[in-house]
């Protein structure tokens, strides 16, 4: 009991010797206000959209091969995918990512409208062929006003009646 005791005499005298708030006075951080031309410059060097996508050294150069390429599948987990892609012979195959397509030339990228082709060390690209606009899809035929009339009225025959 005298060990309780003096335990709570203890925090008590801890409780009233420890300050209520910070000694002396604080005083917060201020902002480090950058000149115009260094935030300028600092926007310019940072792409917070496509932060992982490689710098581009230059133009690339649209593949001489004789392919096609009939769509394309995205994987963004991975950054890799799939693309379907016709040969001269028009079979469609596809090749996933690191394959190999014909003749040493490989599947090196997936983009959303075209592929990275790797042909003996140079990235050529094949895009999809977007010359023909999409056909115009045919609408479901309805029925008449005076068909729906008569299935609903159809339908309200079998209905019991009642009077009030």
């Amino acid at each position: 009991m005298l060990i309780g005791l003096a335990v709570a005499v203890a925090r008590l005298v801890w409780a009233i010797a420890t300050p209520v708030g910070p000694l002396g006075t604080w005083q917060p951080r201020q902002p480090v206000d950058l000149p115009v031309g260094a935030r300028l410059a600092s926007f310019a060097r940072f792409d917070p959209f496509y932060r992982t996508a490689p710098d581009d050294d230059g133009a690339q150069a649209v593949t001489s091969l004789p392919l096609k390429l009939m769509g394309v599948r995205i994987n963004e987990a991975t950054g890799l995918g799939s693309a379907i892609i016709a040969t001269p012979d028009d079979v469609q195959t596809s090749y996933a990512v690191g394959d190999e397509i014909t003749g040493g030339a490989r599947l090196k990228a997936v983009a959303i409208d075209h592929v990275v082709i790797d042909k003996g060390g140079a990235d050529e690209l094949l895009y999809l062929d977007q010359s023909e606009p999409a056909p115009t899809p045919v609408p479901t035929p309805t029925l008449p006003a005076a068909a729906e009339a008569a299935a609903t009225a159809t339908a309200t025959a079998d209905l019991p009646k009642t009077d009030q």
